[in-house]
C-alpha cells in the first residue's frame, strides 16, 4: 500500500516540480507573411518576452531584461538557393558575402557605421551550409551613439537567407563602455549559441514528410 501512495505522489507532483522549473518558451512561426511564410520554431528563455520585428526583415525579437536582443531575420532573394552548386553556396557563406552585406543601402539606412568583422567560421546550420560571425559596428540614436556587438548565424531555405542575430549594445558614453560591452557579449553568448541551435526550419520538415520517392 505504501509503495503504491508512494508511486501516486511521483505521478502527481513530479510533474509539477518541471513544470515550475522549466526555463524555456518556444515561439512557433507558421504561415507568416513577415517570414514570407518560412515556417520555423525556435526556443528561448523564460524570463525573455517575445515581439514582433518592427522594421524590414525582422519577424521576431527576444528581449532580456536588460535589452539584450536575439532576432530571427528572413530576406526573400531572386533565386533559390538549394538549387546551387555546393561551389555557388561556398561563395555565398564566405567573409567576402558578409562584409558586402553591411555595404547595402538598406545597411546605411539602418544606422549602423563603422562595421568590423571580428571572427567568421563555416559551419552547419539545420544540415545545410552556414556561416557564424561576430561583428562590431555602431548604431546613432535619440539617445547617443551605441557599441554594439553581434553574434550572427547565417543560412537559408530556398529562396529566402536567414540570420539569427544576438545583439548587445552600450552607449559610448558609458565609463568603461568597452570593457562592459565585452563582457556582457560574453556572458550572453551560451545563450545565443542555445537559441540558435534550437532554430529549426519546420518547411524543410514539411516539404521532407510531402516527398515521395
Amino acid at each position: 500500500m505504501r509503495a503504491v501512495i508512494f508511486n501516486f505522489l511521483l505521478l502527481v507532483f513530479i510533474p509539477k516540480l518541471f513544470t515550475q522549473t522549466d526555463s524555456i518558451n518556444k515561439y512557433i512561426c507558421k504561415n507568416n507573411p513577415r517570414s514570407h511564410y518560412l515556417n520555423f520554431t525556435i526556443k528561448y528563455p523564460k524570463n525573455w518576452t517575445s515581439e514582433d520585428g518592427d522594421i524590414y526583415g525582422i519577424v521576431q525579437k527576444f528581449i532580456s531584461t536588460d535589452g539584450t536582443l536575439f532576432m530571427v531575420d528572413v530576406k526573400k532573394i531572386k533565386f533559390d538557393l538549394n538549387e546551387l552548386s555546393n561551389e555557388e553556396q561556398n561563395k555565398i557563406f564566405s567573409e567576402e558575402f558578409v562584409n558586402s552585406l553591411f555595404k547595402t543601402e538598406e545597411a546605411k539606412s539602418s544606422g549602423a557605421t563603422d562595421f568590423k568583422l571580428i571572427s567568421f567560421e563555416k559551419t552547419i546550420i539545420n544540415a545545410q551550409p552556414a556561416c557564424t560571425f561576430i561583428s562590431y559596428n555602431e548604431i546613432s540614436s535619440l539617445q547617443g551613439e551605441y557599441a554594439v556587438l553581434q553574434k550572427n548565424y547565417l543560412t537559408y531555405w530556398e529562396d529566402k537567407l536567414i540570420t539569427l542575430v544576438g545583439q548587445v549594445m552600450v552607449l559610448k558614453s558609458e565609463k568603461n563602455f568597452n570593457e562592459n560591452l565585452e563582457s556582457t557579449f560574453n556572458y550572453y553568448q551560451d545563450y545565443f549559441n542555445l537559441m540558435a541551435s534550437s532554430f529549426v526550419i519546420d518547411s524543410k520538415w514539411e516539404k521532407l514528410h510531402n516527398t515521395t520517392y
